[in-house]
């Protein structure tokens, strides 16, 4: 695909829980707006588990936010920077470690109030996973929902590689905790689990090697039947994302 003409978006991937498919979900939203953004960077915070610097052909710069338990202001601004230059767009990975102070300094400094005041379309991507991580995700997506103002689209991802996502039954989009803001989230893309052992070894496989689903299909760490079901998913994928992005 060609890059296109967009530009101007920052794109925030937010969770509290870590190993809920923070880093996957970042990668995901790179390499699809990689194909339609000339000018992207990308941004990994994550004081613990730099997953998604480690993917080399993403550029990503890693940046140290914290000095010990302190946002580290300086670095900080050196991101907001590069993020504000004209016509730049952006992906940031945050660590859930550092969850709670970060979201407390972008709320304290008017981080988001910046950049919508500069032009920028900003979006907060939050991961609800299933299984036993469900509670504690859900929990994180009220935090971040309440700290978002007007203007920032929130768009929910649906991790169900690891179980249902559902609480006591019910369907995450039919919660009482979803459903009192379901009008301030733009749109909802589901992972869904693998259709099968082979193809959740493949997706385990793609993320151990560290590359996008584009250099999988396109190169010859794998073999043509693990390219073509990494074509297979990354289409689905694809056309859910473009369905909200």
């Amino acid at each position: 695909m060609e890059t296109t003409h967009r530009k101007n978006e920052v794109h925030f991937v937010i969770q509290g829980k870590g190993g809920v498919g923070k880093s996957f979900v970042a990668t995901l939203v790179a390499e699809f707006l990689g194909e339609r953004i000339a000018d992207l960077r990308c941004f990994d915070t994550d004081p613990v588990n730099p997953t998604f610097a480690s993917y080399t052909e993403f550029g990503v710069r890693r940046v140290e936010l914290f000095e010990g338990s302190a946002i580290n202001a300086k670095a900080f601004d050196g991101m907001m920077i590069a993020m504000l230059d004209a016509g730049a767009s952006a992906v940031i990975d945050n660590g859930a470690t550092t969850f709670i102070p970060l979201m407390n300094y972008i709320a304290q400094s008017g981080v988001f109030e910046v950049l919508l005041g500069a032009g920028k379309q900003v979006f907060v991507h939050i991961i609800i996973a299933g299984g036993d991580a469900v509670g504690e995700t859900a929990d994180g997506f009220a935090q971040i929902m309440a700290a978002l103002p007007a203007g920032v689209k929130a768009i929910v991802w649906l991790n169900a590689l690891h179980g249902q996502v559902d609480i006591e039954g019910v369907e995450f989009e039919r919660t009482a905790i979803y459903r009192k803001v379901q009008d301030r989230v733009s749109g909802i893309v589901p992972l869904p689990a693998p259709a099968s052992d082979l193809f959740a070894r493949d997706l385990q496989d793609l993320r151990r090697k560290r590359v996008s689903f584009k250099a999988a299909v396109d190169g010859s760490a794998f073999n043509v039947m693990e390219r073509q079901r990494f074509s297979m998913v990354r289409r689905d994928l694809f056309a859910k994302m473009a369905a909200v992005l």
